[in-house]
């Protein structure tokens, strides 16, 4: 990843403004470039999914009281020593299963209309960027080995329907959650519309270090959000990666 070179496709995600080559991927180790244009590689991939009290999230005014299913992928485009879920924020997957039919990640919001009853399962590996090619295939070995993870592939339909099963516990819908949401914000969006059309409320937590443009795709969907705020200062923000 290059943020100096005139060359390569720049994502538009967030404000680190990555400019890849094809095989690269951005800081936040889960975006590359497909057919010419920046996707996101962990779409609908999950390391994580619990039914939390809404006050965990932390909101402390929203349904007070109440469930809600939250679902964790991984990556992050930040890098904060305090990170209380590194292992998802900046581990590497393993999951096995049937890769899911390719064009899903390209659907658009308005194409996501209801909901379905199958599953897949998804067999891919993970990089994390680091300085150069020889160094991410490095510490992409160091951190498989040091921090496992497990995968599952869960498609918007499927996650909107065991929110909707959840709903006699106490589950008022979905937060995207426990690693950087954004970073793969079409699933976030996907999902968002489809629970909206469902009838459940959506929750969002993230450290808001993303472009206008992702933040209009998904906040227009979201009923409540946490902003997790790292610092009071540029000098701190700077020494976690999130540049002005």
């Amino acid at each position: 990843m290059s943020t100096g070179s005139t060359g390569g496709t720049v994502c538009k995600v967030c404000p680190h403004a990555c400019r890849l080559e094809p095989g690269e991927r951005g800081v936040c180790g889960v975006r590359v470039v497909q057919d010419g244009q920046v996707r996101s590689t962990n779409y609908a991939l999950s390391t994580a999914l619990a039914l939390d009290p809404i006050e965990k999230k932390p909101l402390a005014r929203f349904y007070p009281g109440s469930l809600v299913l939250s679902i964790g992928g991984f990556g992050c485009n930040l890098d904060c020593p305090f990170c209380q879920n590194w292992q998802i924020a900046r581990g590497i997957p393993d999951y096995a299963g049937e890769k899911p039919d390719e064009k899903r990640a390209d659907e658009s919001a308005g194409a996501v209309n209801k909901l379905r009853t199958t599953a897949a399962r998804i067999v891919e590996t993970q990089a994390i960027e680091t300085r150069t090619a020889e160094d991410r295939t490095k510490a992409q070995a160091t951190r498989a080995r040091a921090y496992p993870l497990h995968a599952r592939y869960i498609v918007p339909e499927e996650l909107v329907a065991q929110a909707l099963v959840l709903r006699e516990r106490g589950n008022i819908g979905i937060a995207f959650t426990y690693n950087e949401p954004l970073v793969s914000y079409e699933y976030v969006r996907d999902t968002a519309i489809l629970a909206h059309d469902a009838g459940l409320k959506t929750v969002l937590v993230t450290n808001g270090y993303a472009n206008p443009g992702t933040l209009a795709e998904v906040f227009a969907h979201i009923d409540a959000a946490n902003i997790d705020l790292k610092a009071f200062n540029q000098d701190f923000y700077d020494l976690v990666g999130a540049p002005r």
